[in-house]
């Protein structure tokens, strides 16, 4: 029973909300930097710069094919950090570029302000930050409001007798998108057919053309790219000005050992840097810096106030069907604090800061606002729900623990820290950490006991429980292979002993350029099945809880460089049979690439559907009963879905849906709040995921503690079913402190394991806020809708109970009815002044509504 389109307005509806707050915060209109709309007068000829971004890697090859006999130069987006990046430009092409972080959005305005013009096509900007949304919006002049299904043509109005706007094609019926307009300067010059939706707008520095370009009829898009481009000045005849891919080679070699990666950073270790720095400075700031600047605090505000109101409600006893109004209660705190007054004052005195050119106070005050909130994070008692709390116990942990006794005192401290998951490294580089019957050999560093048993029995003993983490395709590190006194080309002991297993990249290479691992050929029925049968070995020698696929996908390529990965001897014979040709000799521009670019994800669906059928099917002597409940967990990338099809083939939505796995863990690894929630809150608010359980994941390495503390409070306030640290070995010991206080006192149900359980307790935990707040005065509710607020609140906090005591298909279909009924109503009870607190209600609800998914689901097998 999904639930997922119900969700996805309720998130749409506390997104309107956070909007409504934020968008008044500051206005500087458009039309004092804007000049008027130009002609189309020849001017000097431009110098155009073309963003290649991560965004349109998989529509790259059309773009350069559109721009062929045209000069211009690629602009890397990830590189862009200051206008200086841009000064050898002088109109910039972006072209479905839908990330953009704080730096180079101010980098882009700076250098808009200097006289650079831009035109824009697709979505931009959509998966940004709410505050790089709307700084866009000024800077554009519009922004992509919803996309039209069917293809329609475009209108000129009569009045545009500009010589460029009549160049372009009005002919072509196309899918596109609505612009919406913003500022007073912004002309719509085109629209979609007869009907008053705009589809190219324009202001004096930018043209906006409403559809995906490189998407449509290659003529049409040159066409008005022509068009926008003479509005500018003249293109100068030429090439694109970066290196010449290197042709694909004929035939592929077959090494036993692999040639040596490049030593430049792995794409797979990158973590999201922080989305604003801000420092002391006198230095202007701009309207854009200024409403993410805002927004950042808004939202840092209203985290600490959630984990101020969790902790003060814990132990109230108010009963919210029996709260009626009344004078506050002296027995109870109401909710506040000092750090929580000052920042108020500050976010509300910041946009005077700004108007006043006062740039140095206000700079000074916002960073006093996040210090004194980091400083006085509620840290001081319970807040955590129940929820998930995982953390990777990897391979260098267990090794330095040494023995079971030493493993023993890691567990003792994740088990005084809250954490009820841990994802033990089981196989990694290609070796098992216990003595395996199926693998070439134990890991050397382990010899002499086996990790694998003590860490099940430590965990059960402890409550908690042990999934085995593997790596799957992934069969070697040449970083592990120091640790092993193995040179650097060993291919680690699978591909040492089966060769014939490995994966190439297109120029012969089993480790692609700037990474350490080889991978297996998913399409290698003998590779495959070793990995199933070391699978099966794992769960039935060992009482593991679940099993989790880590490198569940192929490398990291890059098509606009022509750097392709996945042409081991099976897949390349497999897809020859397919097609009758060798997937060697294609290039991202042939007819057939699509296909073999689907081929490969095959590859990868078809063996995490074979993993969980191995997981949920078969059955062993004395593992009967545990295999059933089995969790099947992947680690994956949150990348857009076209961005990581084409570029590592990983299809884990599919996975979702299909009902092959329990739990999806995005790495979301952000060095700052922000880049974290514009990791996960896709995946957690507007994507089908079918009845999965989506974790979003924070990487402790070089994390200050205050962020991390940060960091999970805001994924407690998104519809997560809990959290997962990367890794034990990056643990420290304040952070272990906090979390003994605030998540570590109290057992509580796990999400995946016990769904109905703790949902009910989730919603218990929302009504004692309610009531909390109901009986400070602290919660504004008419009178008129009261009474049915109460009674609604009432009926659902039974249901949901009931279902917990007893799991039936028709108590299920009660809790989900009345759930749906009060998520639909909840927004008209709530006031709309505390926007993100109603919000984050919102998102707790939808947790709620994904765990009786979850859990009919799991039901049911």
């Amino acid at each position: 029973m999904s639930v997922f389109s119900h969700r996805h307005s309720i998130a749409r509806l506390g997104y309107l909300l956070i909007v409504t707050l934020l968008a008044p915060a500051i206005a500087l209109p458009v039309a004092a930097t804007s000049p008027p709309v130009i002609q189309g007068v020849r001017q000097a000829p431009v110098v155009l710069g073309v963003v290649r971004s991560a965004d349109n890697a998989a529509l790259w090859p059309n773009i350069s094919a559109r721009l062929q006999g045209s000069e211009y130069r690629v602009i890397d987006w990830d590189q862009v950090r200051s206008p200086q990046d841009l000064a050898s430009v002088t109109v910039l092409f972006l072209p479905s570029v839908e990330t953009i972080n704080s730096a180079q959005l101010l980098a882009l305005e700076a250098w808009m302000g200097q006289g650079g013009r831009v035109i824009v096509t697709g979505a931009i900007g959509t998966q940004s930050s709410y505050g790089v949304q709307q700084a866009l919006r000024s800077i554009l002049g519009a922004y992509w409001q919803q996309p039209i299904e069917q293809p329609t043509v475009l209108t000129l109005p009569r009045r545009r007798t500009e010589l460029w706007v009549q160049q372009g094609d009005t002919r072509s019926a196309i899918v596109g998108g609505v612009l919406g307009q913003s500022g007073v300067a912004s002309e719509s010059i085109a629209t979609w057919g007869s009907a008053n939706q705009a589809a190219i707008v324009v202001t004096g520095r930018s043209v906006f053309l409403g559809w995906e370009w490189g998407e449509t009829s290659s003529e049409f898009d040159r066409t008005w790219f022509r068009a926008a481009i003479g509005r500018y000045g003249s293109l100068q005849a030429g090439r694109a000005i970066e290196p010449t891919p290197t042709a694909p080679t004929a035939a592929i070699a077959q090494p036993v050992q692999p040639t040596p990666a490049q030593p430049t950073q792995d794409p797979a270790e990158q973590v999201a840097p922080a989305q604003m720095q801000v420092q002391p400075s006198g230095q202007p700031i701009s309207a854009a810096e200024a409403i993410a600047m805002q927004q950042e605090l808004a939202s840092l505000i209203g985290r600490f106030e959630s984990a101020l109101l969790a902790g003060a409600s814990a132990e109230s006893a108010i009963d919210l069907a029996a709260t009626e109004e009344k004078s506050p209660d002296a027995n109870v705190t109401p909710v506040g604090h000092s750090a929580l007054t000052q920042a108020r004052e500050i976010l509300a005195n910041f946009p005077q800061l700004v108007r006043d050119r006062n740039y140095s106070t206000a700079r000074q005050q916002w960073i006093l606002a996040r210090r004194t909130l980091w400083d006085n994070f509620p840290t001081d008692r319970l807040i955590a729900q129940p929820e998930i709390r995982a953390i990777w116990l990897d391979r260098g942990t267990i090794v330095e623990a040494g023995s079971p006794e030493g493993l023993a005192q890691v567990f003792d401290r994740l088990a005084a820290a809250g954490i009820n998951t841990v994802f033990f490294e089981t196989i990694n580089a290609g070796y098992p950490i216990y003595p395996s019957q199926i693998a070439p050999q134990q890991n050397p560093l382990v010899r002499g006991w086996d990790p694998l048993a003590a860490a099940v029995e430590l965990a059960h003993a402890r409550n908690m429980e042990l999934h085995a983490w593997v790596w799957t395709f992934a069969a070697g590190n040449q970083l592990h292979n120091r640790l092993v006194s193995q040179p650097s080309s060993y291919p680690g002991p699978i591909l040492a002993a089966h060769p014939d297993w490995a994966n190439y990249d297109n120029a012969g290479n089993m480790i692609p350029a700037g990474q350490t691992k080889p991978f297996l050929d998913p399409a290698n029925p003998q590779a495959r099945q070793y990995l199933l049968n070391l699978f099966e070995e794992i769960v039935t020698r060992y009482n593991v809880d679940g099993l989790q696929l880590d490198y569940i996908r192929y490398p990291f390529q890059d098509l606009s460089a022509n750097r392709t990965y996945g042409y081991g001897i099976a897949a390349r014979q497999q897809f020859q049979q397919l097609t009758g040709t060798d997937p060697i000799a294609l290039t991202p521009r042939s007819p057939l690439w699509s296909r073999w670019t689907q081929f490969r994800i095959e590859q990868v669906n078809s063996f995490v559907a074979q993993t969980a059928q191995l997981l949920r099917s078969r059955s062993a002597p004395g593992t009967v009963s545990r295999r059933s409940n089995l969790i099947l967990s992947t680690a994956v990338f949150p990348l857009p879905t076209s961005d990581r099809l084409n570029r590592i083939q990983q299809n884990w939505e599919l996975w979702a849906q299909r009902g092959d796995v329990d739990l999806i863990v995005p790495m979301s690894y952000a060095m700052d709040t922000n880049g974290l929630l514009r990791l996960a809150s896709p995946w957690l608010t507007r994507a089908d995921v079918g009845s999965a359980l989506v974790l979003p994941s924070i990487r402790l390495l070089n994390l200050p503690e205050a962020t991390a503390i940060d960091q999970i409070q805001a994924l407690r306030d998104l519809p997560a079913g809990g959290y997962s640290l990367f890794a034990a070995e990056n643990l420290s010991a304040g952070l272990q402190i906090v979390f003994d206080r605030t998540q570590g006192q109290a057992a509580s149900p796990i999400p995946y394991r016990q769904p109905f359980q703790a949902a009910a307790l989730r919603y218990a935990a929302l009504t004692r806020e309610w009531s909390y707040l109901l009986g400070q005065n602290q919660l504004v509710i008419s009178p008129d809708q009261q009474q049915v607020w109460r009674s609604q609140a009432a009926a659902l906090g039974e249901a949901l109970d009931q279902l917990a005591a007893d799991p039936s298909e028709a108590n299920l279909d009660l809790a989900q009815s009345r759930l749906r009924r009060f998520q639909i109503a909840f927004p008209g009870w709530m006031p709309t002044s505390d926007s993100y607190r109603v919000r984050t209600w919102q998102n707790r609800l939808g947790a709620i509504a994904d765990l009786l998914a979850y859990g009919d689901r799991r039901r049911e097998e």
